[in-house]
């Protein structure tokens, strides 16, 4: 492979790089941030290797046409055009995708096989493992979550809480911890619920250090 001495053949190496980049921003936007996504080294690093994996598989698969490409990519594109874009649109943006989209998507028809490509290809981790692979105990908590109640205890000692269903929201990282509850709803001293609150459209709250937060099955309310 020659080194790039025009515009067109830098584009072409930086394009080598696109299945990689695609399929890390899908894997964080389908399965959220983990705590090394912080590190703009790492994401880099990660997009490259990835690259690297699909670059080889797709230089198997299309041995001769890669070969024309390696050989040169400017008479490739140039001579046939419309496959090479048909190329690169393939293998720089829907495969790295759908593979993605796969792995950790949460789509019925492939949670069955996607459950199966985790526990076959993707390292056994142990119980601790898998807590600290979420970026925070905070997403990890959250994520796990089901429709139910959530209270929390302030500083000063009041209790505020309700209703977290498919309306409320939480932060993930590495954005600052805060919920929303779609549902306000008045608690006594203790923390017990009394009742809903007249006219709530929810209730937003900054969870800082001082804060105490529960998460309670539906039967608690």
């Amino acid at each position: 492979m020659s080194i790039p001495t025009s515009a067109f053949q830098l584009a072409f190496y930086l394009a080598l790089l696109v299945p990689g980049v695609v399929y890390a921003a899908a894997r964080v936007r389908l399965r959220g941030p983990r705590a090394a996504d912080g590190s703009v080294g790492a994401r880099i690093l990660e997009a490259i290797v990835a690259s690297s994996i699909f670059d080889a598989i797709y230089g198997i698969v299309l041995a001769d046409v890669a070969a024309q490409i390696i050989a040169d990519p400017v008479a490739f594109a140039a001579d046939k055009p419309r496959l090479a874009l048909t190329i690169f649109l393939l293998g720089g943006v829907v495969v790295p995708y759908v593979t993605a989209w796969v792995a950790y998507g949460d789509v019925p028809m492939l949670r069955r096989p996607s459950s199966w490509i985790r526990e076959t290809v993707r390292p056994k981790l142990t119980a601790s493992q898998q807590a600290s692979d979420t970026a925070t105990a905070w997403d990890f908590a959250n994520k796990s979550a089901v429709a139910g109640w959530v209270r929390v205890r302030l500083a000063e000692g009041t209790w505020v809480g309700g209703r977290f269903d498919q309306d409320s929201r939480f932060s993930t990282y590495p954005e600052e911890r805060d919920i929303f509850l779609s549902q306000q709803w008045r608690l006594d001293e203790s923390g017990q619920f009394l009742g809903p609150v007249e006219g709530s459209q929810g209730v937003w709250l900054a969870i800082n250090d001082g804060h105490v937060v529960e998460w309670l099955h539906e039967e608690e309310g």
